[in-house]
């Protein structure tokens, strides 16, 4: 994202942009093959906010080589961008993906019938997994994005 295809997207009249920052933990990134070029990210937010373009930022919870701790710190980093939506999604292994083929290596346990949530790896428990659905419902219910509200969740839900 750059200025000028956020320019163009708002002349397209572009009602809204969902931005998949998944993760910043390094860990997990590396681990799905996933690349953060956060000067580019943080500039492409910019461009966005500059051209009034309604977006989600979007975070997947439950990445294999993602602590709650780490996940925690990606939510933070999410809440500081004061994006106008936000939304977290549980982790989902789909058959025929990458992460499918890699879940015993990864020690992925999953739900064996669609959606194919995940339930616990190798960092993360199912209690974990448990804590994290907490701010999946809670922000699903509530439609709340604001940051104060992000941050309560944040620090009850995670602890």
């Amino acid at each position: 994202m750059d200025d000028e295809l956020a320019r163009l997207m708002r002349a397209a009249h572009f009602a809204f942009v969902e931005v998949g920052l998944q993760t910043t933990d390094v860990t997990a990134l590396a681990t799905v093959e996933r690349r953060l070029k956060l000067e580019q990210f943080l500039h492409g937010i910019a461009c966005l906010k500059a051209h009034d373009i309604e977006f989600e930022l979007q975070l997947i919870y439950g990445l294999p080589g993602e602590t709650t701790a780490s996940f925690r710190k990606s939510l933070e980093f999410a809440i500081s961008l004061d994006p106008p939506k936000l939304a977290v999604f549980p982790l989902m292994v789909l058959p025929g993906t990458e992460l499918w083929r890699q879940a015993g290596v990864l020690g992925l346990e999953y739900e064996p019938t669609p959606p194919y949530y995940v339930k616990s790896h190798a960092t993360m428990s199912r209690d974990d997994i448990a804590r994290g659905w907490d701010i999946v419902e809670a922000l699903q219910r509530s439609g709340d994005s604001r940051p104060e509200r992000l941050r309560a969740l944040a620090s009850t839900s995670l602890s």
